[in-house]
Order: structure tokens, then C-alpha cells, then sequence
């Protein structure tokens, strides 16, 4: 209870929740009694979502390329997931900005329809992410590498088929370079040539045996896949821990019949189910069919959006046991 007797004070308040203030004013012995609730709304939690991704190239047959015209339902399908279940859309609004500081200020909210800068410079740090393209003719990954003479590099592995690889081959080198900046999205900013061009055949090989009289075959000696998801490198990974793991067990037997035997017996089922299922995957990610480009389009963002599949796939890939 706060008395008041001079008109001129102010009463300063900072609830931390709602609450409500009773107001009594007495005059002539009559008193008379107002309220006044004041609202405090929890801040929202928010959850932090993948990047959304668009991608847009000269040959898609629209009047706009290298830039992508967003509509507001674009993000407001969103919201759902940035909220999680125990908050309600309704009880928000929400603004879309193109830079943080302006979000953080509330200033210059994106208008829809939004039409994406064309062919604009973009700074980018990245980090030990390794990222792939998936479009027809086969995936197009970026792998980061160390520096080169100063600047941020890459290596790039981008599957073609035959003709369209070995025109792609006979480019000169700014024409190669125009025709890789459009294939990369534009993810990771203009891409220069550090290299020269190397041409691969992709073919999908296992041994028929991994083992012989003091010999253990591991990594590409046993098996050869399309680079899709890094596999090769997990497959060959997993030989070598099995090999070491057996080597650890019985140090005595380093090198012998039966620890080779069992060597083989432990990777042979795992490596021609992966052969297999990555040499499908790789059929997959080439085919141009309109449906199948669809399907594939529909299971990637499907597989994306699910953060436990999601996660488990990538347990998978990595060769964990559950």
C-alpha cells in the first residue's frame, strides 16, 4: 500500500510477471476504486533451425537467375518448428530481416514478394563441414581444406555423367569456372581454379576375400565407391578400428590365420551391404526423369527435416552400432 498525497508523484513499477494494480481515490469522505492489470508476456524460446536452402541456376527455365523471389509462406511454415510444441503460433508475431542486427532492432522487416540480390559477394567462414549438392547427373560436394597461398579453399568432387563430364573437362578454365560457380549454388561465394582438373571414372568394387597368408586388404584395396556422404572414407575408418581392435585382443596372434579369418568375417556382410545400398544411392542422385528428380527432392528434404532420422542416418553412415 502506497499513500499518495501529492498529485505531482509518479509510482514506477517493473513486474516480472502480470499483475494487477488496485487504485483508491478518496475525496469529500467518498472513496472510489479502480485496477489496472499490467501484462508481462514470457519471452518466446526459440529453436535453432538448419539453414533453409535455395538453390536457383540459368537452366531452370524462369526469368530469374542466380536469385530466388520468396513468398511469405516460404517461412511462416517455419514457425511451427522455430516455436516447438509448447508455444503457440497465434500468440506471436513474426518479422523476417536480412541481417541480425537488423532483427535485433526490429528495423526494415523483409516485404513479400522478396527477390533474393542477384549474383551478389557474400563473406563466408566454414569449418569442417563437408557439403553436398544433389541434382541430376550425380552429387557435387565441396570438402574444406586448409588455406591456399591465403585464401579459403576447397576440394571438389562433381559427378557427371560420361558426355556431360568430359565436355565439362574440355572447358577452358573461366568458362569451367562460370559453369562450377553456377553447379555450387553460389554457396560458398566466387570459386577459382588452384588445380588443374583431374577425370575419374566412378564404379562401385569389392574383394571377394579381405584377407590371405599374412595380408589384410583395407580401405580402397577392399572396396571402391562413389564419393557419396564420405563413405569411403567411413568404410575404410571402420577397417582399420577392426583390424586394430583385433590386434589389441590378442597381440600374440598379430598377423596369423585365424585373426585374419576373423578380420574378414567381421567387415565382409557390413561392406557389401554399404557397396550396394551406395552404388543404388548413387543411381538415385543421376537420375533425370522429372518424377524421380521429385521423389529424390521430396525423400532429401524428408530426411532433412527429421532431426532424429536425421541423426541416425548419420549414426549409420558413420558406421555406429545402436
Amino acid at each position: 500500500f502506497i499513500d499518495i498525497t501529492d498529485a505531482t508523484t509518479t509510482i514506477t513499477v517493473n513486474p516480472e510477471v502480470t499483475t494487477t494494480y488496485y487504485v483508491d481515490v478518496t475525496t469529500n469522505g467518498v472513496k472510489c476504486t479502480t485496477s489496472i492489470t499490467h501484462t508481462v508476456n514470457p519471452l518466446p524460446e526459440i529453436n535453432a533451425l538448419p539453414d533453409y536452402v535455395f538453390c536457383d541456376d540459368d537452366s531452370d527455365g524462369d526469368a530469374n537467375n542466380g536469385s530466388i523471389t520468396l513468398q511469405e509462406d516460404d517461412f511462416n511454415v517455419l514457425r511451427p518448428s522455430i516455436l516447438g510444441q509448447n508455444q503457440n503460433v497465434a500468440d506471436f508475431t513474426f518479422t523476417y530481416h536480412v541481417s541480425d542486427e537488423n532483427a535485433q532492432n526490429g528495423e526494415d522487416a523483409i516485404s513479400f514478394p522478396y527477390t533474393t540480390p542477384s549474383k551478389e559477394t557474400i563473406a563466408l567462414h566454414w569449418e569442417n563441414i563437408s557439403t553436398e549438392i544433389h541434382r541430376s547427373g550425380g552429387p557435387f560436394t565441396l570438402v574444406p581444406l586448409p588455406d591456399y597461398q591465403g585464401m579459403p579453399s576447397s576440394a571438389v568432387v562433381w559427378m557427371e555423367t560420361g558426355p556431360q563430364a568430359a565436355r565439362l573437362m574440355a572447358l577452358p578454365d573461366d568458362a569451367f569456372e562460370d559453369a562450377i560457380q553456377t553447379r555450387s549454388c553460389g554457396l560458398l561465394g566466387p570459386l577459382k581454379l588452384a588445380s588443374q582438373r583431374t577425370l575419374w571414372p566412378i564404379i562401385s568394387q569389392i574383394a571377394g576375400r579381405l584377407s590371405a597368408q599374412r595380408l589384410a586388404l583395407i580401405a580402397e584395396a577392399a572396396h571402391v565407391v562413389p564419393p557419396i556422404g564420405a563413405q569411403g572414407l567411413n568404410m575404410s575408418l571402420a577397417d582399420i578400428q577392426t583390424l586394430r581392435d583385433l590386434a589389441k585382443a590378442s597381440p600374440d596372434r598379430l598377423g596369423d590365420t585365424a585373426m585374419l579369418e576373423a578380420y574378414h568375417k567381421a567387415r565382409i556382410s557390413d561392406l557389401r551391404t554399404r557397396v550396394a545400398g551406395i552404388s543404388l544411392l548413387n543411381q538415385a542422385s543421376m537420375a533425370d526423369p522429372q518424377i524421380l528428380r521429385d521423389l529424390r527432392a521430396q525423400g532429401l528434404d524428408a530426411l532433412h527435416g527429421v532431426a532424429p532420422v536425421r541423426r541416425a542416418l548419420m549414426h549409420l553412415g558413420l558406421g555406429a552400432k545402436t
